[in-house]
């Protein structure tokens, strides 16, 4: 996957810090202290991007930002999270497509009933989510049993949380290397018959490409467009420091990569660094071409 531009890095994240200005002022005139301060940390967030141009190429892409890394209620950070993680994943699949020409990508869903608790949907979710994997790893050792999940090589799932009708609904989006395909009428029973009250599930063949497929699951945890700010904000307590990406089998052992500095540095030949900074009176960055000096 080709690294983002300078330009659209900064198209991007000013995008988002617009984007979440509405939500940083409806923390900041909280009473609470504690939302009051997640709200300066936003309004600071992504506040200076350091660039980088290759003269002889014209390449340039972000090297380092100052992000607050709380993507569940920060859009730039969920824009840069996503961004980062779709890469590294990228290079993992296509090592394992490399070794594998006979597996099948597919995008998998798995969904709870909703319910006005999120923690206990959320916990409902995961508890579901382990007993299924224990009993996937016993058939696929050769135990006893079946079960059309262990015809998954090895995956990347996310949760995504959003609210409707009645109530919080966290479900799994991930993306699978599949030795077989899953008759997804059986998946269904066996999600049912582990949850006890959830039966829709989803699993479609990946047709546009690995890294189509793949964005779908490095979206947005949180669908900031369609949650309130009370909704977020909840979210965030709720689900803060709860681990929401999570990988198994072939693609086991992919380290999340550091939000604020890029490791893809290796182009050779001469280059200028510069500065985006934002301005919260023009909405938008102002580019300085002065040498970024780290000590500053």
């Amino acid at each position: 996957m080709k690294a983002i531009s300078a330009s659209q890095a900064v198209s991007l994240y000013g995008e988002a810090k617009r984007k979440n200005y509405a939500f940083q002022q409806f923390l900041a005139r909280s009473d609470r202290p504690d939302w009051q301060d997640l709200g300066k940390l936003l309004m600071v967030c992504a506040s200076w991007l350091h660039l980088r141009e290759w003269l002889e190429t014209g390449d340039s892409k972000l090297v380092r930002a100052n992000f607050c890394k709380k993507h569940l209620i920060c859009r730039p950070c969920a824009v840069r999270r996503g961004g980062r993680n779709l890469a590294v994943y990228l290079a993992k699949a296509a090592q394992i497509e490399e070794n594998n020409k006979n597996f099948v990508a597919g995008l998998l869903t798995l969904t709870v009933k909703n319910g006005e608790d999120l923690r206990e949907r959320f916990n409902h979710l995961g508890d579901a989510w382990r007993t299924l994997s224990k009993h996937v790893s016993r058939v696929r050792k050769g135990g006893r049993g079946k079960s059309e999940l262990a015809k998954i090589a090895g995956g990347v799932r996310a949760v995504e949380v959003t609210y409707g009708k009645g109530g919080w609904h966290p479900h799994f989006h991930a993306f699978v290397f599949l030795e077989d395909y899953i008759d997804q009428a059986k998946l269904s029973e066996e999600w049912q018959r582990v949850t006890g009250d959830s039966f829709i599930v989803g699993i479609q063949r990946v047709t546009g490409g690995v890294q189509g497929g793949m964005s779908e699951v490095f979206k947005y945890a949180l669908k900031f467009s369609e949650l309130k700010n009370e909704q977020l904000i909840h979210a965030f307590e709720v689900l803060g420091g709860r681990r929401l990406l999570n990988a198994w089998g072939c693609f086991y052992g992919v380290k999340e990569p550091d939000l604020d500095c890029d490791d893809d540095l290796d182009q050779a030949g001469e280059f200028r660094d510069f500065v985006a900074r934002w301005s919260w009176e023009n909405l938008a960055y102002h580019i300085d071409f002065k040498p970024f000096a780290k000590d500053k």
